[in-house]
């Protein structure tokens, strides 16, 4: 794996040590030209950029850059963090927000599956650029957005739920009731209510006027609007057997 370590302090080092003897190939890089030594000295190779920037500080910190030298050194950046498989920022600024080195813009480089670790993260913020919640589709090849797991599961589970409802009925009976839908003083068993759910799931894929399923895959997180996948070969399954069901249960 490519390893990329940006800020070459303590963790930084230790970052450098662990990776190397798990067998990675590591580059590191900081703003202090005085760690490449010791970067090279535990076998990392130091990422060098056009940029000629010094910003050795007070106690062995970095001082903050200025505007125009986090400009010109987040450019060559990006390039060098979207070809790493794993990326460990440790770059911190006593008493000030820490540099945000992983941006949007770098993180849209990288490969889907890539790592990255914030060692800098605190309440005063992080090296890698924050991914806020996405109702959606993923804006990223690397972070998921809702389709990865809360779009697909909702299906399955109202199927559950059905199932878990026609077995509690073979136990309660018809005697045991339930309102539904709440508030209506409609009391109905819990047979019923399995084949009210499962006629919802099912009008999912039953073609409209047009002769088209208005079926989706998942849906937005805040508006509920259908995203996707006119198609998924596991649901397909569920729904035969509920129509089946329904249909013996109808007869």
């Amino acid at each position: 794996a490519n390893v990329l370590i940006l800020g070459i302090g303590v963790a930084g080092l230790q970052a450098i040590g662990t990776a190397r003897r798990l067998g990675a190939v590591v580059k590191a890089y900081d703003v202090r030209p005085e760690t490449r030594e010791q970067a090279e000295s535990l076998g990392a190779q130091f990422v060098t950029l056009n940029t000629k920037i010094d910003a050795t500080g007070a106690g062995g910190y970095a001082r903050e850059l200025t505007p125009e030298e986090r400009a010109a050194q987040q450019a060559e950046l990006n390039e060098v963090i979207g070809g790493m498989d794993v990326v460990i920022t440790t770059a911190q600024v006593p008493g000030r927000k820490p540099p945000v080195l992983v941006t949007a813009e770098a993180v849209s480089k990288m490969k889907p599956g890539s790592v990255l670790i914030d060692m800098a993260a605190s309440a005063l913020g992080g090296n890698v650029h924050r991914v806020d919640y996405e109702p959606g589709e993923s804006t990223t090849g690397l972070f998921g957005g809702n389709s990865n797991w809360r779009g697909p599961v909702w299906f399955p589970i109202n199927v559950l739920v059905i199932e878990a409802l026609i077995r509690y009925h073979h136990y309660l009976g018809d005697e045991f009731t339930v309102e539904m839908p709440t508030g209506s003083g409609n009391r109905v068993s819990l047979a019923e209510v399995s084949l009210d759910l499962s006629r919802r799931l099912i009008s999912l894929i039953t073609p409209n006027a047009d002769g088209a399923a208005l079926f989706h895959e998942y849906f937005h997180g805040d508006t509920g609007a259908g995203l996707g996948a006119d198609h998924q070969t596991g649901w397909t399954a569920l729904v035969a057997h509920l129509i089946i069901r329904t249909h013996t249960s109808d007869r």
